[in-house]
């Protein structure tokens, strides 16, 4: 039988032990925390760098110009101003622009290829043929997927910086028939893209009862009900289910809108632009 002073020891051993734990799980917890800002400000150069490199060839392109300008080098010509940088060179939406692909900046610094109807609009989703795939995961709705001059998704990470930097209104065409929205807005990745606002939808038999519901694809489930009555995995397409899993404008199937049976469709696009009123 071990004494008394035996037993104190081992109770003082295992203290000593719980005190080593806890501080392994800080140090942890403070790991984390730098990974997480390293992963941050990794994101923020690769932003930067992408833009120093886009305004690096443009400069070239200048200097090409100027060199074949009336035999002058760039040097020796008079008045030239210096460029800006590519982002701060370019319109923030498709207002006054033409119908055709553009190269607009969006917030944070960033430059992106978009779709623009001739009429202020940029095109955010578009499906005419099903020759897209819309049954994708989560990394693919945010970042966007498909072809600008075909069918494509343009991405919840900038459709999310550009509803937040002015109030937006959105269109959805289907079969040619159009209703429109005022104060579109969706929410950032940390709140899984929730959508914010709907007021004023004209028809809202593709958003009913969507409002404050987050986006889900079939790899993550951020609707109502576990991961077996997954939304996505009914309807096979991201999107910003209630309750009911209905309509979904990027089901798999082009012919008929999932929650729906009466309504067929043969093409669906979806604009968002600034606010008029």
């Amino acid at each position: 039988m071990e004494t008394e002073t035996e037993h104190n020891i081992k109770i003082s051993d295992l203290t000593n032990r719980l005190y080593e734990c806890e501080r392994e799980l800080l140090e942890k917890s403070d790991l984390s925390k730098r990974l997480y800002n390293c992963e941050t400000k990794y994101n923020d150069v690769s932003y930067k760098l992408t833009d120093t490199e886009e305004y690096l060839e443009y400069t070239k392109s200048k200097l090409r110009e100027c060199k074949t300008t009336n035999g002058k080098n760039y040097t020796e010509k008079e008045n030239e101003e210096t460029p800006k940088p590519l982002a701060e060179s370019l319109p923030s939406f498709c207002l006054n622009l033409t119908a055709g692909i553009h190269k607009i900046q969006i917030p944070k610094g960033r430059v992106s290829d978009v779709v623009c109807d001739g009429d202020g609009w940029m095109i955010i989703q578009r499906r005419i043929n099903g020759n897209v795939d819309f049954n994708r995961n989560w990394a693919e709705y945010k970042d966007g997927f498909g072809d600008l001059n075909d069918e494509f998704w343009f991405g919840l990470d900038k459709l999310h910086l550009i509803t937040s930097s002015a109030p937006h209104q959105l269109s959805i065409l289907v079969n040619s028939e159009s209703a429109s929205s005022y104060n579109f807005k969706i929410g950032g990745a940390e709140e899984m893209y929730k959508l914010y606002k709907m007021q004023n939808y004209a028809d809202k038999y593709l958003f009913f009862n969507n409002e404050e519901e987050k986006f889900t694809t079939y790899d993550r489930n951020n609707g109502p009900g576990d991961d077996d009555s997954n939304c996505a995995n009914y309807a096979y397409g991201g999107w910003w289910y209630s309750n009911y899993c209905e309509i979904n404008p990027n089901s798999h199937n082009l012919n008929r809108l999932v929650g729906s049976d009466e309504f067929e469709f043969n093409t669906t696009t979806i604009k968002i632009r600034p606010s008029t009123d």
